[in-house]
């Protein structure tokens, strides 16, 4: 986007975009004395809601020449910010006046979540000045013009305040790195230990949820390909073919007496590598748990043949990160608190180039897989890294979650195990 200010100045504007849009006769543009702004975009297209309501308020010396730049420039950020999403959902970049404006009008894409987005798309590299600056003008914009011109067609953005808090979006994750998790396997104690790692980062469940998972959810999950892209009736969270829905056990919110189910994906392979251990006669799981009906079979059991509780999960991990820890493996971790599991599995969905090209439509699917009460839990934590995939993705440079997955099943089979923890100690060594 461009933008030209004029204060009392005299312009030739017979061969501008104007009078080309507008079929002006050139006696009118004559000499004209111009004393407003124009925020047009860079393919020669005059923004005409900006451009009017701040050449009005200029010449009602409501604002300065200046401040009327930087908003135009403040605004055609922010219309550029909506073309790249309407490109990344495959729809067609706006190209004409009007065609901005009906995006303005669009509550579904102007509302105070996308405004926040878009105020932090650049968190790393812009000033807390500039996020208020453009906060402040697009807030004047929505009420002072879009909310008089059309009350009809536009709910204000700004009806509760301003958006931009002053604050710096600060990264809040620490989440478990994909090469994190592949020390923790290799020094795992056996095949058991492997795929519920494996599982759990994949899955992205809660500690305490793992506890609940049972065997009849891991074949079920089987069942249910989404290649139809959709889970149930929930529009925001459909998942690509190479996923599975997983049933889940949810936490119990405050005065429920059952608890909140949901569902979340999974990749194939981890599903597989399960009932691979199911299966497998030197594991003794059917032995373990043939008394119990299958229905209420549990998917993981601790060293002892019994159903797993967080605690003895949380002893598994603190015992697996000190042995990778003396081997010389995460010595850049002091600590690996259980929900950094959890966190490493929001980075790996919202990484992965195969899910979601919007941001937006990317965090209300994580929202619902974590079982998040509100987006906000999910923003809070996880919104710069969807605005930087949204970016990245488009150019193929990132590997898609389920090609992850499968690289770490086979580094971590049984039969590959000891080539890589004697290629990964020899590597840190």
């Amino acid at each position: 986007m461009k933008v030209y200010v004029k204060e009392y100045d005299k312009i030739d504007l017979i061969n501008s975009v104007v009078r080309a849009e507008r079929n002006i006769d050139i006696e009118v543009l004559e000499n004209k004395t111009v004393d407003g702004c124009l925020l047009i975009t860079d393919g020669g297209r005059v923004i005409e809601a900006v451009s009017e309501w701040l050449t009005d308020s200029m010449k009602a010396k409501e604002r300065a020449a200046n401040t009327a730049r930087e908003y135009a420039r403040s605004i055609g950020k922010f219309l550029d910010f909506l073309s790249i999403q309407e490109i990344n959902n495959k729809k067609s970049a706006p190209l004409t006046s009007d065609d901005y404006l009906y995006l303005l009008l669009d509550a579904s894409k102007v509302n105070r979540h996308t405004i926040k987005t878009y105020l932090h798309i650049h968190n790393h590299e812009v000033s807390n000045q500039s996020k208020k600056l453009w906060d402040a003008a697009l807030k004047a914009f929505y009420t002072e013009y879009i909310c008089q011109n059309y009350p009809s067609e536009i709910i204000n953005p700004y009806i509760k305040g301003s958006i931009f808090n002053g604050k710096n979006f600060k990264i809040r994750h620490d989440g478990l790195s994909i090469d994190e998790l592949m020390a923790l396997m290799i020094v795992a104690k056996d095949e058991r230990e492997r795929s519920l790692f494996q599982f759990w980062y994949d899955s992205g469940l809660r500690v305490q949820e793992m506890e609940r998972v049972k065997y009849m959810d891991v074949i079920e999950a089987l069942k249910s390909p989404t290649s139809s892209r959709s889970l149930q009736d929930d529009e925001y969270s459909y998942i690509d073919a190479d996923y599975y829905l997983l049933y889940v056990r949810g936490t119990k919110p405050r005065n429920r007496a059952k608890f909140k189910p949901r569902h979340t994906s999974i990749s194939k392979v981890s599903l597989t590598r399960l009932i691979r251990y199911f299966n497998n006669p030197l594991t003794n799981y059917k032995k373990n748990t043939q008394h119990i009906d299958i229905d209420e079979r549990p998917a993981f059991l601790n060293i002892h043949g019994e159903p797993i509780t967080k605690e003895s999960i949380s002893q598994m991990v603190t015992r697996r990160f000190i042995e990778a820890k003396k081997i010389g493996l995460l010595v850049n971790r002091k600590t690996l608190p259980t929900h950094k599991v959890r966190h490493g599995y929001s980075v790996s969905f919202l990484t992965s180039s195969d899910l979601f090209p919007d941001a937006i439509e990317r965090l209300q699917a994580l929202s619902r897989y974590l079982g998040h009460a509100s987006i906000t839990t999910t923003e809070r934590h996880y919104q710069d890294i969807a605005l930087e995939v949204q970016v990245k993705t488009s150019t193929g440079e990132r590997v898609c979650r389920h090609e992850k997955m499968l690289n770490l099943y086979n580094k971590t089979k049984e039969t590959a195990i000891a080539k890589t923890k004697k290629h990964y100690i020899k590597y840190v060594e």
